[in-house]
C-alpha cells in the first residue's frame, strides 16, 4: 500500500513570509519592447546565384531581428524570411527566386515583445535587371 504524505504547511508559510520581505530593488525589470528598426538598404551581390544583402539599424534592447517579405506593397501578407540573433545589422540571403518585386520589412524582438514593422523597401531582382 502506498504511503500517504502529509503536507507540512508551516514550512510553506515561512517561505512565503521570507519572500515577502525581499527588497524591491532586487527584482529585475523586464526590458522595454524594442522600437522599430530602419531598413537601410537591400542590394544584390555581384555574380552570385540570387543573393541579396539586407542592412538595417540596430535597436537598443533588441535580442533578435526578423526579416519579413511580401509580394504586396504596404499591406502584406508578410512571411518571415530570416531570423538574425544578437547584435546583427547585415545579413546575406541566398537563393532568392527571381521575381518582380520583393517587398521587405523587419521587426526587432526581445523577451518583452515585438517591435512595430520597419519601413518597407522593394527590390525587383537580386541584381537589378536580370542578365541574359
Amino acid at each position: 500500500m502506498p504511503r500517504r504524505l502529509r503536507p507540512h504547511f508551516g514550512a510553506g508559510l515561512l517561505l512565503v513570509a521570507m519572500l515577502s520581505v525581499l527588497p524591491v530593488e532586487h527584482a529585475s525589470a523586464a526590458p522595454a519592447i524594442p522600437q522599430a528598426p530602419t531598413l537601410v538598404s537591400i542590394t544584390g551581390l555581384p555574380i552570385v546565384n540570387a543573393k541579396m544583402r539586407i542592412t538595417w539599424t540596430l535597436v537598443p534592447d533588441a535580442t533578435d531581428y526578423v526579416v519579413w517579405t511580401s509580394p504586396n506593397p504596404g499591406t502584406g501578407p508578410y512571411q518571415p524570411l530570416y531570423r538574425a540573433f544578437g547584435i546583427v545589422s547585415v545579413i546575406d540571403i541566398i537563393d532568392m527566386p527571381l521575381r518582380n518585386p520583393w517587398y521587405f520589412t523587419i521587426t526587432a524582438e526581445n523577451s518583452s515583445g515585438v517591435s512595430p514593422r520597419s519601413n518597407e523597401i522593394a527590390s525587383a531582382f537580386p541584381y537589378g535587371a536580370p542578365m541574359f
